[in-house]
C-alpha cells in the first residue's frame, strides 16, 4: 500500500489458534535511507476482538532503508485458520516538538495469516496446581505450538474487593536437556459472577522466537511439571 512517500507491506504473519505475530515492513518510494523516529500515530488490529493483549515494536533494518513493525497478539478467543484480519493505520508521525506530523491519514489493510496445525497436548488433564498463596488452580486443557501456549483452567473465586480475578501463576517450559524457559508476557482472561465457587480462566502467551516441539519434556506451572502426552 502507497502511502504518498511510503510504501507498507505486511511482510508474514504467523501463529496458531491463539497467539498471532505479524511483521510489516515501511519504506520509501524511492528507495531512500527512511527516517529512523518515525512511528504510526494509532495502529488497531481487528484480530481475535476484545479480550486480548497486543504488542508492538519498530526496528530499524541495517541498511536503515526498512522500518519493521512486529505486532504480537494473544488472545482467550479461537481463531479461524484462513479469517482475513484487517490492520487500520492512522498518520505518520515523529519526533519533531515543532513538526511532529509528517503524513495525515487513515488506511486500511487486510491480510491472512498462516496458522499451524502442528501441536502438542499435555496428559493426565485435569491438573491441580497450587500457587504461592496455596490457591489452587485446576487445568483443563494445554495446547503448545511452536508459537506459543494456550490454557484453560478454573481460579478460586476471586474476593469482595476484586473487581476482575487474574490467575497468580509462574509458567515455563522444561525442555529435554534439563534447560528451564520461563514465559513472560502472559495474556490471563477469565469470567464467573459472584454466584460461582470459581471462575474460567485462559492463559496465552507468544514465544519471542518459534520453539521445536520436540524439544519440549514439560510444561511448569507455578514449578510443578504437567508432562507432555507420549502418543504425539
Amino acid at each position: 500500500m502507497v502511502l504518498d512517500d511510503y510504501v507498507f507491506r505486511v511482510e508474514e504473519s504467523v501463529g496458531d489458534s491463539y497467539n498471532l505475530r505479524t511483521r510489516y515492513s515501511l519504506r520509501r518510494v524511492d528507495g531512500e535511507p527512511i527516517e529512523p523516529d518515525l512511528r504510526f500515530e494509532s495502529t488497531e488490529n481487528s484480530a481475535f476482538g476484545g479480550n486480548s493483549s497486543r504488542i508492538c515494536a519498530y526496528r530499524l533494518s541495517e541498511d536503515g532503508k526498512t522500518l519493521w513493525m512486529d505486532e504480537e497478539i494473544s488472545s482467550s478467543q479461537r481463531q479461524k485458520d484462513g479469517k482475513r484480519h484487517i490492520i487500520t493505520l492512522e498518520n505518520l508521525v515523529r519526533s519533531d516538538e515543532e513538526n511532529p506530523v509528517v503524513l495525515e491519514f487513515r488506511r486500511m489493510v487486510s491480510y491472512r495469516a498462516n496458522l499451524t496445525d502442528e501441536i502438542r497436548k499435555f496428559g493426565n488433564l485435569p491438573w491441580d496446581i497450587q500457587n504461592s498463596e496455596m490457591e489452587t488452580y485446576r487445568i483443563s486443557h494445554i495446547q503448545l505450538s511452536r508459537f506459543g501456549l494456550h490454557m484453560e483452567m478454573k481460579t478460586p473465586k476471586p474476593k469482595l474487593s476484586e473487581e476482575k480475578h487474574f490467575p497468580d501463576l509462574t509458567v515455563s517450559l522444561l525442555m529435554q536437556d534439563g534447560t528451564v524457559q520461563p514465559l513472560e508476557n502472559l495474556h490471563f482472561g477469565s469470567r464467573g459472577n459472584s454466584e460461582s465457587r470459581r471462575y474460567d480462566a485462559t492463559c496465552e502467551t507468544m514465544f519471542d522466537a518459534p520453539i521445536s516441539l520436540d524439544d519440549v519434556r514439560s510444561l511448569l506451572v507455578c514449578g510443578q511439571p504437567i508432562p507432555v502426552r507420549s502418543d504425539q
